[in-house]
């Protein structure tokens, strides 16, 4: 597990579709409020992710504040097992935590360029305080 403190400037503009299937754009998503990007780059890296927002949401509680987005990277994942990967992953993840679970299928090398890449089987978490997180 690699863990960052990093400012949202730093957190590179992305599009992307959230477990929910709706339309988000990181770091805008989370701004004005401190956030923890949590990044997985394969199958047993989301295993280690989940864990790690298991862990947080339950020592964050009920703070509403902070803001946490699980990232899968999926580029590597060929199209036409997307939807089986996305099918899973919703059967898994709560409804109410959706939303924040982002799904990307492009950039990879910027993402583990951010995270400082070196386990493919590992979690990443980038945390970014409100003051950093402003739209600007």
């Amino acid at each position: 597990m690699v863990v960052a403190s990093l400012s949202a400037q730093v957190i590179p503009h992305t599009e992307a579709d959230t477990l929910a299937g709706k339309k988000i754009v990181l770091p805008e998503a989370a701004a004005g409020h401190p956030a923890v990007f949590i990044v997985g780059f394969s199958r047993a890296g989301g295993d280690s992710c989940g864990r790690r927002d298991k862990q947080l949401r339950q020592n964050l509680g009920t703070d509403s504040k902070v803001r946490i987005y699980n990232v899968a990277e999926l580029q590597d994942a060929p199209k036409m097992v997307r939807g089986l990967i996305r099918h899973s992953m919703r059967g898994s993840i709560p409804k109410n935590e959706q939303d924040s679970f982002v799904l990307l299928y492009q950039d990879e090398d910027v993402w583990k360029k951010l995270v400082d890449f070196s386990d493919p089987n590992g979690a990443y978490i980038l945390f970014v305080n409100a003051a950093d997180n402003r739209r600007t």
